[in-house]
């Protein structure tokens, strides 16, 4: 494996909108524990290059947040899980990212109707699976638009020396 070095933060260009982001899940998330709002660490998993130049490296963080979790549910239901992707934090800055990484706990239908026959009524209350991202899991998101810089709507007042 060859380490590649990141050029220095001042020459760091933009990594132009829609450039596709290796990324890696550090640590399972799962819709049993996760908590929308929660922010989580990833990994950047392939170098991202601009003009033969490696601007991110290996192993640069980036951040998603649990946008959506519902639990797994009696009656066999399935738990869901929806993250957002936020950023990555370069060496020069944080690059936007978008996308979406989604996930859905099996159904236990098969095994509710089992439990139902075996124990009654009390049967319909064996659950699906969790929904997980697991750790080591990769996926590609896409870098997003750069935020434009806001500009108050106040006039400007001149000072005169």
């Amino acid at each position: 494996m060859v380490a590649e070095e990141a050029i220095p933060s001042s020459e760091v260009a933009r990594v132009p909108p829609g450039t596709p982001v290796r990324l890696m899940i550090l640590k399972e998330i799962n819709s049993r524990t996760a908590v929308v709002g929660e922010r989580f660490r990833l990994r950047v998993s392939e170098p991202i290059f601009i003009n033969g130049k490696p601007v991110v490296p290996v192993g640069t963080d980036a951040w998603a947040e649990v946008f959506s979790a519902q639990r797994n549910g009696a009656v066999g239901k399935g738990g869901k899980l929806v993250v957002k992707l936020l950023y990555i934090d370069a060496p020069g800055g944080q690059i936007p990212l978008r996308g979406e990484v989604n996930d859905e706990g099996g159904g236990n239908a098969g095994g509710v109707l089992m439990a139902v026959v075996g124990f009654g009524i009390f049967g319909l209350l064996n659950g699906g699976d969790s929904a997980r991202l697991k750790g080591g899991e990769t996926f590609t998101g896409f870098v997003d638009d750069y935020p434009s810089p806001q500009i108050s709507a106040e006039p400007i007042e001149a000072t005169q020396q």
